[in-house]
């Protein structure tokens, strides 16, 4: 039980990496728009945080579940 919990927790973790990422680098690569830097790097912070936060769950889930062994 607990593995698989982990297992869904890294694809979660692993997806928001790839959306936030595709999304900073069309922030950063847009012309013509001087709010874009400032875009890229909210996105960034919200990536962070939330990846953060998934951590912190992570680590909670694995006090209240049982081992699989």
């Amino acid at each position: 039980m607990r593995s698989a919990v982990f297992a869904i927790l890294t694809i979660i973790k692993a997806g928001i990496i790839i959306y936030f990422v595709a999304r900073i680098m069309m922030s950063l690569f847009k012309k013509n728009d001087p709010t874009s830097k400032r875009k890229a790097l909210i996105q960034f912070l919200s990536m962070f945080g939330l990846l953060i936060g998934l951590t912190i769950l992570e680590f909670g889930i694995s006090f209240l579940l049982p081992t699989d062994g």
